[in-house]
């Protein structure tokens, strides 16, 4: 039910990039004060024993890293989808429309082009086009129109998708490689989990506390439209369990954006995003087939400078770990000093005895150590 209230809201929630600070403000603390209210106590991030001995380095200076979605094992993680019959549809209903083809020379006609374009083009490109049209007759421009969507587009409708399917994929993609995301459960107790993540049981796994750590960020940003963490100090939001992928559609108007601008010889200086949060949305959408991990997510901003496939994101002293069922005793013991050090909880997974589902549960790893010697 909270996924499902979750996703409702997220989904619901359009900023375009012609959004004003104040209404993105309003928009991103609605998502960012549901987060506050609904992230449990508890989330754990299970890990294995890496041969470099980084992700118990990362334990030890209480680092959380991320690694780059390009790394994920699912190759339909975080990947969008988008409807293609839509963007047909809409570009056959704009070029039946008579008034939408004529809009652009009525108005170079009276000088009132240039400044539409102006948010898109520079001024000096602006006037250009502009130019261009007030040196055409009305006839001449609409034939051209109409020629060009007929013998070029619809006769090369094939090749269009195939451009517009690589443009869409590839940049959506590499902005999406950019960030980093660490993956949380809610669950410390899943066989599955401990045989995915933390190497078959022989790795461990680390519990925080997100929830008496997580506030409103005080960092005063004159632009919100770039902000990626729904205004929270930490940029964490639980994961969206789907039948269906993402649909990205309304992020079409950008690479058809790009694509106009190629065709015409001007590259647009400013391109208008209907929907900002379509990357975050697409990296928080997740098969229902993984629904059983309950996962949160932390993710990055866009990475900058030189590209990482892993770095660390965030800083967040543990509350406990646990030791998995078939950890070895040394890395156990590597464990359990260092919990000792941090002053928190050291537990051992075993396997309950006493009822006949297949379950784990901790105990206290000193007990455990006196039991079994």
């Amino acid at each position: 039910m909270k996924n499902e209230e979750f996703q409702k809201l997220l989904f619901n929630t359009m900023i375009s990039s012609k959004d004003k600070n104040d209404e993105i403000a309003c928009k991103l603390k609605a998502i960012g004060g549901w987060i506050i209210e609904n992230i449990p106590n508890k989330l754990y991030r299970y890990r294995r024993f890496d041969e470099n001995g980084n992700n118990l380095n990362a334990f030890k200076e209480d680092e959380i890293w991320g690694s780059s979605i390009s790394t994920f094992n699912d190759p339909f993680e975080c990947v969008p989808w988008y409807d293609d019959k839509k963007i047909l549809e809409t570009l056959l209903e704009e070029f039946n429309n008579l008034n939408k083809i004529m809009t652009p020379w009525q108005m170079a006609q009276t000088g009132m082009l240039k400044d539409s374009l102006a948010e898109m083009f520079t001024e000096e490109d602006s006037r250009m086009l502009e130019r261009r049209l007030q040196g055409v007759d009305a006839k001449a421009y609409y034939n051209a129109c109409i020629d060009d969507f007929e013998n070029y587009f619809l006769k090369n409708y094939v090749e269009f998708k195939n451009d517009i399917d690589n443009e869409f994929y590839i940049n959506i993609l590499k902005v999406e490689s950019l960030r980093h995301v660490a993956c949380f459960s809610e669950k410390n107790d899943s066989s599955l989990m401990w045989g995915h993540y933390a190497n078959s049981h022989t790795g461990f796994c680390i519990e925080y506390n997100f929830a008496e750590e997580l506030k409103w960020c005080k960092t005063q940003c004159d632009n919100l439209m770039a902000c990626k963490s729904f205004m929270l100090n930490y940029p964490i939001a639980p994961v969206i369990y789907s039948d269906t992928r993402f649909e990205a559609t309304g992020y079409m108007q950008v690479i058809l954006q790009d694509y106009a601008s190629k065709k015409i010889g001007y590259p647009i200086k400013e391109f208008y995003y209907p929907d900002v949060l379509t990357i975050t949305k697409s990296i928080l959408t997740k098969s229902k087939d993984w629904s059983y991990e309950k996962e949160w997510r932390l993710v990055s901003e866009i990475e900058q400078g030189d590209f990482k496939l892993h770095k660390m994101i965030a800083k967040l002293k543990p509350k406990a770990v646990y030791i998995g069922a078939k950890t070895s005793k040394d890395n156990a013991d590597k464990l359990y000093q260092m919990c000792q050090d941090k002053n928190i909880g050291c537990y051992k997974m075993i396997q309950s005895f006493s009822n006949e589902k297949f379950d784990l549960q901790p105990i206290n790893y000193k007990e455990f150590l006196n039991n079994v010697r």
